[in-house]
């Protein structure tokens, strides 16, 4: 007997839908109402690892890499049972112990009486994305050389620690660094040398920074430290002297020694100001005032 045309358009329908399922990048699986796989297609063999056999009959939740609490899946099935569908970004792991992240899709199949009969998740690898995004984010805060915090996220930390000391009534130093004799550096060795020594400057300083201070470069030889958290000065004190003691140890690299040392300025939050702005400016000032006074020393800002 013939086929109707509603018969060919349900034929062609299917064809057309296992043509997709068999022929798509992205990953599909397929549970029943009870999520347990009865599907998968190679799109998922290929990003996960696993073949059909080690995945039907499991229930997703297997591929897990345990990043997301009982929350984040709570929500997801509010919505499943809410909407019919969820979006949004997961952390799985392949069968090669690899952890990948994912743009996931579910959606909630029912029959003509409206009971769930299926789920079908599709879902797409975006590591290399994440990754190249979080490249970007990096370089847009970082300096390239030292791997430190640049000018524009300083400002941002300076702006979270004001408020945060504020709160805690404690004391925030700004210090601004500049090194000794730098020019000197890269006129006699290159700038080759002058970048190892930055280098070298900038890990003895995160090596003298607490968990919570902020360490950062503003470009050629000058460096801010954010240290936080104080109740008096002669905290910060000895804090600064063991970071000049630190800097002065000479410090050698494949060809050529150094004798390093520092000038640093420092302003205090809440005595010398309350402004970002301003307290980078007094450091600065008294940056320029230890040059002036024999150089290996800070100064702190001094009105007037």
């Amino acid at each position: 007997m013939p086929m109707s045309r509603n018969d060919r358009i349900d034929w062609q329908s299917a064809a057309i839908g296992d043509i997709v399922f068999v022929h798509s990048h992205e990953g599909i699986i397929v549970t029943d109402a009870e999520q347990r796989i009865v599907s998968v297609n190679p799109g998922f063999v290929r990003v996960t690892g696993y073949t059909a056999d080690e995945a039907v009959g499991r229930r997703p939740g297997f591929l897990s890499a345990g990043r997301h609490d009982r929350e984040f899946y709570e929500r997801m099935w509010q919505a499943l049972h809410s909407t019919g569908s969820w979006q949004g970004e997961i952390r799985n792991r392949k069968k090669s112990g690899e952890e990948y992240e994912e743009l996931l899709t579910i959606s909630t199949v029912r029959d003509g009486l409206g009971r769930i009969t299926h789920y079908v998740g599709i879902f797409t690898d975006i590591s290399e994305i994440k990754a190249q995004q979080r490249a970007l984010e990096h370089m847009a805060y970082h300096d390239p050389l030292t791997g430190l915090p640049n000018r524009t996220l300083l400002a941002d930390r300076l702006s979270f620690l004001l408020p945060h000391c504020r709160r805690g009534r404690k004391m925030l130093a700004v210090c601004y660094l500049d090194l000794d004799g730098f020019k000197q550096i890269n006129d006699g060795y290159g700038h080759a040398a002058g970048d190892r020594v930055l280098v070298e400057v900038a890990g003895r300083l995160v090596q003298c920074a607490r968990e919570n201070d902020t360490v950062a470069r503003l470009g050629g030889d000058e460096f801010v430290l954010l240290l936080g958290d104080f109740e008096r000065a002669g905290q910060i004190r000895r804090a600064l002297d063991r970071i000049l003691r630190r800097l002065a140890v000479p410090w050698r690299d494949e060809a050529h020694a150094f004798d390093l040392s520092a000038s640093i300025g420092v302003a205090l939050y809440p005595a010398d100001g309350s402004e970002p702005d301003t307290l980078l400016r007094r450091a600065d000032q008294a940056m320029y005032a230890a040059k002036q006074n024999g150089r290996n020393s800070y100064r702190f800002f001094a009105a007037g």
